[in-house]
């Protein structure tokens, strides 16, 4: 039996470090340092990178490396001291400096764990990247092409 989603849309699996091209754009794929298994995806065409929730690490810096916009997460404050280096997730600091040592162009936040920390995150991340930064909020668009 099939779930709701697949009776609706074409599911292809796609397993962490394989490529997929969905509508003839090249979509590349990392582990996402997660408890749960979750990818980080590139999409080299467009310059895109979506992190997905992840930890930091050397292999998210090179997928990311030079991206036009990597939307990243950010769940924690670093001034809330939350050690993220195990738990799967992003901070103020270490997204920014994600998107630092990749060299992007625009960094966009989302995936906040409290939306009343945005301007806090912000703020963090300037601190450690000088590129552009958004905190991401519903309905936003950025033009890719």
């Amino acid at each position: 039996m099939r779930s709701p989603v697949e009776s609706r849309l074409p599911l292809t699996v796609v397993n962490p470090g394989e490529s997929v091209t969905v509508d003839g754009l090249l979509i590349e794929t990392i582990p996402a340092l997660h408890p749960v298994p979750t990818l980080t995806i590139r999409v080299p065409e467009l310059g895109f990178v979506y992190t997905a929730d992840t930890g930091f690490t050397d292999e998210l810096v090179q997928l990311s490396q030079g991206a036009k916009l990597l939307l990243a997460e950010a769940t924690y404050r670093a001034a809330d001291g939350v050690d993220v280096s195990g738990h799967g997730h992003l901070d103020g600091h270490s997204v920014a400096d994600l998107a630092a040592q990749a060299e992007v162009e625009h960094l966009v936040i989302t995936h906040l764990a409290d939306p009343d920390h945005m301007e806090d995150i912000h703020a963090e991340a300037a601190t450690r990247f000088e590129g552009r930064i958004t905190m991401a909020k519903p309905t936003m668009t950025f033009d890719l092409g």
